[in-house]
């Protein structure tokens, strides 16, 4: 493919990484792979850099010789939570010292992703940065599709390519199903939260026949069902409203309780561990540091739950419905369906990290106090990169939050209402 066509998420075209000025630091909680190319240069580069060749022979690991591939040829470890490369001010002693190029590959395309689809590169950003996030979130026409050029990247890698010979008829309408996702996403008038619904009604519809490895595919049911999108919609629109209750917010405190125990995210910390553990007072010595001027936080989550839902929304409902709006566009861009093995399973774990994301912003601290959109925006990019960064990343906390959602028979159309009314 000598020249694809290139599109973007608009946010995308004004993203910067802003270094010493992050809230987070990429750099946490991460084994970062290196190809036989990155470390060929980077030890071409440490040789002459005393301090950098003092790390790599300290942290640079290769992978066992029977599984070395020229793409996953050497990692290195974290160094407690954070890499070994950071310097005390938290930056980059590879990219500060040997400059850009030298960086491994996974840390010169974070946050952004570039897939290619029937010779389309298509590049998003996963929100687990704090700066995409921003503007993914708080920007107008944020995830309009609009071209970039590739110098807008400084290595045009690809991670992910659609099989476009595939005889699977679940892979090979990947861009079918994902403009049926999108059309339904641009419905006027409908709340974001009614969207995910019917696209979730759609996909519980045609799963028996459309799925991975189906082999009882019924194209002519399953447009039948795309048609009767508009219909179903007043069918999920006449779900009981609710205000977040009891078993919905048990339901999610439960599921960051599961990842809290093996999460050492300090900001996943500071926001969460005060709140969920029963004797949060040993916890809690960091909290002022990240998130500053609210000494006190409710025992009763249930209670300070529906006391920021209540706040946020009666003040700054379309703002609220905003961000679940792009957030979920980008998701759909970023994180295709196929990866997981049913378009309802996709959409149930993008359904759980919203309505964690809506968690978190309507128990931070100095929610119900935010006094304009500006303030409110800053903790909602809190809210939702603490949970991409900590959850969405984690393949096996995903795993697990199905099998629960499966166990407390959430996995239906009215379970999913359910935890998105928090």
């Amino acid at each position: 493919m000598s020249s694809p066509d290139r599109l973007t998420l608009r946010y995308m075209l004004g993203f910067r990484c802003i270094a010493g000025s992050c809230r987070e630091n990429c750099c946490t909680g991460l084994r970062v792979e290196l190809t036989e190319a990155n470390h060929r240069k980077l030890a071409e580069r440490s040789a002459k850099i005393p301090g950098l060749q003092v790390l790599f022979e300290k942290h640079l690991e290769l992978e066992p010789e029977a599984t070395r591939t020229a793409k996953r040829y050497a990692h290195i470890e974290p160094h407690g939570p954070s890499c070994p490369y950071l310097d005390g001010d938290w930056l980059c002693a590879i990219h500060r010292h040997a400059g850009e190029e030298t960086l491994a590959d996974p840390c010169s395309l974070f946050p952004r992703v570039i897939a290619e689809v029937n010779g389309r590169y298509e590049l998003s950003a996963t929100l687990a940065c704090p700066e995409a996030a921003r503007l993914c979130l708080t920007t107008e026409n944020a995830v309009d599709s609009v071209p970039y050029e590739p110098l807008m990247v400084a290595r045009e890698i690809v991670v992910r390519t659609h099989d476009t010979a595939s005889a699977d008829p679940y892979v090979a309408l990947l861009d079918d199903v994902r403009q049926i996702c999108l059309d339904v996403m641009d419905l006027r008038g409908v709340s974001t939260t009614t969207k995910l619904l019917l696209l979730l009604d759609f996909a519980l519809r045609v799963e028996p026949h459309f799925h991975r490895g189906t082999t009882t595919f019924d194209s002519a049911a399953f447009g039948q069902a795309v048609d009767a999108i508009g219909s179903r919609l007043s069918v999920v629109e006449s779900l009981p409203e609710r205000r977040p209750s009891a078993r919905a917010v048990k339901a999610l405190h439960e599921m960051l309780l599961a990842r809290l125990s093996g999460c050492d995210n300090k900001r996943f910390n500071a926001l969460f561990r005060p709140l969920l553990l029963t004797d949060p007072a040993l916890e809690r010595a960091n909290i002022g540091a990240y998130f500053q001027g609210n000494a006190g936080v409710a025992k009763d989550v249930t209670a300070l739950v529906q006391a920021g839902s209540q706040s946020v929304h009666t003040r700054f409902g379309v703002v609220l419905d905003g961000y679940l709006q792009r957030a979920a566009v980008n998701s759909f861009v970023k994180d295709w369906y196929t990866q997981q093995p049913t378009l309802a399973g996709s959409l149930r774990r993008l359904i759980v990290r919203l309505a964690l994301s809506r968690f978190a912003l309507f128990v931070h601290p100095g929610v119900t106090d935010a006094k304009d959109t500006a303030a409110l925006d800053e903790l909602a990019v809190d809210s939702f990169q603490i949970i991409a960064k900590n959850v969405e990343h984690v393949p096996a906390f995903m795993e697990l939050c199905e099998a629960y959602l499966a166990e407390q028979q959430l996995t239906t159309v009215e379970g999913a209402a359910l935890l998105l009314s928090v």
